[in-house]
């Protein structure tokens, strides 16, 4: 995954945002999404991700598994990351 140039991520008090540069949309994220973002924007591959969620909260594999691939879907639909 290839997160695009245009994206920047900020963590605000107790929440994060991705602001896209190129649309000036800004996308709240939870804590377990901004997680994941922080894994992916230092390269971890999806199963690293998802391994890192399961360690770090309450969450087991399939659901983390599952949530993990719908966020990145999202993100890819919004051109934040490219596959």
């Amino acid at each position: 995954m290839v997160i695009s140039p245009d994206v920047v991520f900020r963590v605000l008090g107790d929440e994060a945002v991705l602001v896209d540069l190129a649309t000036n949309q800004v996308f709240e994220l939870n804590a377990t999404a901004a997680a994941a973002w922080q894994r992916l924007s230092q390269g971890d591959a999806p199963d690293a991700v998802i391994a890192a969620l399961v360690a770090r909260f309450d969450v087991d594999p399939d659901t983390a598994h599952r949530e993990v691939h719908t966020l990145l879907q999202d993100l890819e639909r919004r051109g934040l990351l490219r596959p």
